[in-house]
C-alpha cells in the first residue's frame, strides 16, 4: 500500500493499524473473467502479514505460508 503522498500524522495511524495485522493470516483469491464472462476465483493461497516492509516504512510486507487448504 502506497501512502507516501498523505501526511505523517495519517501515515504513523496506519502504521498502527498495521502493526495489528502482523501475524494474522488471509485467504486470497484472484479474480477473473472465463471465456463467457462469467467471473470466476482462483485460490492463490494463504497469505501472513509479517509486518512493515524494511525497506520503506509505508508499505506491508505479506509472506505466503500455505498454498492449499483441506475443504471439510
Amino acid at each position: 500500500m502506497d501512502v507516501s503522498h498523505k501526511s505523517a500524522e495519517i501515515v504513523e495511524v496506519q502504521k498502527n493499524v498495521f502493526q495489528k495485522e502482523v501475524d494474522q493470516k488471509r485467504a486470497v483469491f484472484a479474480k477473473y473473467k472465463d471465456n463467457l464472462g462469467n467471473n470466476r476465483y482462483r485460490f492463490i493461497g494463504i497469505f501472513k502479514c509479517s509486518g512493515l516492509a524494511a525497506v520503506d516504512s509505508t508499505s506491508i510486507r505479506y509472506q505466503r505460508i500455505e498454498k492449499q487448504i483441506s475443504i471439510l
